[in-house]
């Protein structure tokens, strides 16, 4: 398997894990940072694997350079790997947990109460799903590759 094919593929592990319900919160978030830090060190991969013809990796990183999506997981891969960025970020970008409380009254005064979390990313006055940006780029991954046959 050519080495930037086992980085591709760490990333849409890393993808399933992210889609799946978790409720170890730690664990899920261990899971989101790891997935945006691996996707977009998939960049690398592709830079470093000799067995991709350098004009052809040249192509791949400036179709990345493109992408809204990458570029978000660039800055978020970045800002979860270092404690004092030392550079400025082509994006301001930051991720938060947003809960939820959805509370049901029960016949004869019994009731539920349910809470849930999710990760959204913030930009300036916009506002994603992580699971959504996360899904993004792994498709445009996917057409990068694509389009240049790998």
């Amino acid at each position: 398997m050519r080495p930037y094919k086992e980085q591709y593929a760490r990333v849409e592990r890393f993808l399933q894990r992210i889609s799946r319900p978790n409720s170890n919160r730690e664990e899920h978030e261990d899971f989101l940072w790891a997935f945006f830090q691996n996707c977009w060190h998939l960049c690398d991969w592709v830079k470093n694997d000799t067995s991709i013809r350098k004009n052809k990796r040249d192509a791949i990183l400036l179709a990345v350079e493109q992408s809204k999506p990458l570029a978000i997981c660039q800055c978020i891969a970045n800002r979860s790997k270092h404690y004092r960025l030392r550079w400025k970020q082509r994006r301001n970008v930051k991720v938060v947990g947003k809960i939820s409380v959805g509370i049901e009254d029960g016949a004869g005064g019994g009731g539920s109460a349910t809470i849930s979390l999710e990760y959204v990313i913030k930009e300036r006055k916009k506002e994603y799903r992580a699971l959504e940006i996360a899904e993004y780029a792994v498709d445009d991954w996917r057409k990068i590759l694509g389009q240049y046959r790998l």
